[in-house]
């Protein structure tokens, strides 16, 4: 929705709550996110609801491009580059809109009071230290938080099911580290 505010983009699905089998909202449970999805929690923490159990993090964007080792050691070579994340954010968010926390999460002046979050980070992915710094960040805020660091992953290879046999573990870390916390 590239003709919205960075606030409204990419989060139609938070005024949809979840309904049981006789048609009464029963809220949303988890928040998948990935790289587009990245500051449904905070929204539905500022706004009051609706009230979310649990966030799933998967190679998430906590912040706009920058000169993190990540961005200088995994630009190039490993399908998502720093060239392509420069244009997504060139989509996304203009250049003063960028250090908004609505659009870079990991900026806000408070985590406190998120969900509980499972944070995955790739190894050779660029936005391995903002995910990191994010899941950090989370913690310092005293959001419990599990991370797992995807050694030897690329940004694009958890989701690839069936492709990559190494993705199995960590996409049975993620189910373990969330089943916890679903109500």
């Amino acid at each position: 929705h590239p003709d919205r505010p960075p606030e409204e983009r990419h989060v139609d699905f938070v005024d949809q709550p979840l309904k049981d089998p006789d048609g009464r909202t029963t809220g949303i449970l988890l928040v998948g996110v990935d790289t587009s999805e990245r500051h449904v929690a905070q929204l539905a923490r500022d706004a009051g609801g609706p009230a979310i159990a649990a966030q799933m993090l998967l190679t998430p964007v906590t912040d706009a491009p920058g000169s993190t080792v990540s961005y200088q050691e995994n630009g190039e070579g490993y399908i998502l580059t720093s060239a392509l994340m420069h244009w997504f954010w060139g989509h996304y968010a203009d250049p003063e809109q960028r250090t908004d926390p609505r659009a870079a999460p990991l900026r806000a002046a408070s985590l406190a009071g998120l969900p509980p979050a499972v944070v995955v980070t790739c190894e050779f992915d660029p936005l391995r230290d903002e995910g990191d710094a994010y899941a950090n960040a989370l913690a310092a805020a005293g959001v419990p938080v599990r991370h797992i660091a995807a050694r030897g992953h690329i940004h694009t290879s958890i989701t690839a099911v069936d492709m990559l046999a190494t993705g199995a573990p960590v996409r049975s870390d993620l189910a373990a580290a969330l089943v916890p916390l679903l109500p």
